[in-house]
């Protein structure tokens, strides 16, 4: 009998045909018996195999796995030859082998009643109602394959918010002041600075502006000084979750003031709606002109000048290089018409100078059929006189 025959008749497993992953094994534990017969130490094989890739025989992607891993392999070639190199069959549980089947039923009812009701609270409702002893232990992560194989709903269901996501509409001035930190550059050196905006929300006013080097707390606290100098109290003041907003002074202060906060999250919509528009107006009006200018300094205080002329005039003249004046809708000259009586918006639906006489032209004549045939045409015979009025008209 030939040395082939004799290790023939000793591992008679080796005949098998073997699946990929069983010979991908194999390779791994031949690498690692490999080192040994050199004289190196298993410990030291194992790590060393164990810290490389191994190419795949089926074509997948090259993986390494962990020394516990290999250990195993090594005592299961060493037991049965390449035949303990194969996957082995499993048979599917039906619940679990460990928890008991009181638990299971429980946890059954009690997410039929509570959907969202999470496993380490299941389990400290069976503990409570006596389902488990007190001292008995019960793994979260074997609750939960077992409702997974149950097929018990785990994942929480996504329930409505059930907030309000309407755009603020408040009725009257100061009611919410609306601040944003807009981002340009400045000057012949391109220096980087942050314009702090104070909207308001009714008439859609810029109240106030601070021009720093960034967002900071201080900055926010400088500009809401100089809007209540300049402007009285407010009842609340929205802004976004950026650095210079949040933090537990600026809230102590907004808090000593009486009034509240609101810090946006990520596309709120009841204020950022309004603040994109506004910043969009201001970066084609004003910001954009700014950058590579010899006449404009990166001075903040000379911004700042600069920027609060822009908000009394509502135009762009203080920043165009040719000093054309095109007014715009965000100064209070182009602010919504207000009630003497109660000071809230007589109606929002316009803006500028001729709102309120395409509204008044909206309630009598109603357009028939297109609304942009004759409506428009008596709206631009209108203009003349109205827009000449207006201009002469001496101003608060």
């Amino acid at each position: 009998m030939s040395r082939d025959d004799k290790h023939d008749d000793r591992r008679p497993n080796d005949r098998l045909e073997l699946s990929s992953d069983a010979m991908w094994r194999y390779l791994v534990v031949g690498r690692v018996l490999a080192r040994e017969a050199g004289g190196q130490v298993r410990a030291e094989a194992v790590a060393e195999v164990a810290a490389q890739f191994h190419e795949r025989l089926d074509g997948r992607r090259a993986a390494r796995r962990s020394r516990a891993t290999i250990y195993r392999w090594i005592a299961a070639y060493e037991r049965d030859g390449a035949q303990g190199l194969r996957s082995t069959e499993r048979t599917r549980c039906e619940g679990s082998r460990v928890l008991p089947a009181d638990l299971l039923a429980f946890v059954r009812a009690e997410k039929r009643a509570d959907v969202r009701a999470s496993v380490p609270e299941m389990i400290r409702r069976a503990r409570e109602k006596g389902v488990i002893g007190p001292d008995e232990r019960v793994h979260r992560s074997t609750l939960w394959r077992a409702c997974r194989r149950l097929g018990i709903p785990t994942r929480r269901r996504r329930m409505p918010r059930g907030r309000d996501s309407r755009r603020f509409a408040f009725p009257h001035r100061l009611d919410m002041v609306l601040c944003d930190g807009k981002h340009f550059r400045a000057g012949t050196g391109q220096s980087k600075r942050v314009a702090l905006f104070f909207l308001d929300d009714c008439t859609r006013m810029g109240l106030h502006v601070v021009v720093g080097t960034s967002e900071s707390r201080e900055l926010f606290l400088r500009g809401l000084h100089g809007l209540l100098r300049r402007h009285g109290r407010f009842s609340a003041i929205y802004t976004d979750n950026g650095s210079g907003f949040v933090g537990t002074t600026i809230a102590d202060v907004v808090r000593r003031l009486g009034a509240h906060i609101v810090l946006g999250t990520a596309g709120y919509p009841e204020g950022r709606g309004k603040v994109e528009r506004f910043n969009l107006s201001a970066q084609e009006d004003l910001l954009r002109h700014l950058p590579g200018r010899t006449d404009v300094s990166g001075d903040c205080a000379s911004l700042e000048l600069r920027l609060s002329h822009y908000l009394r005039e509502g135009g762009v003249a203080a920043g165009r290089a040719d000093g054309v004046h095109q007014p715009r809708h965000r100064g209070p000259q182009a602010a919504l018409a207000l009630s003497p009586e109660t000071g809230t918006a007589l109606e929002r639906g316009g803006w500028g100078p001729h709102a309120e006489l395409r509204r008044r032209h909206r309630r009598t004549t109603p357009c028939r059929g297109r609304p942009w045939c004759r409506g428009r045409s008596r709206l631009r015979a209108l203009r003349g006189t109205a827009g000449r009025r207006e201009q002469n008209a001496p101003r608060c």
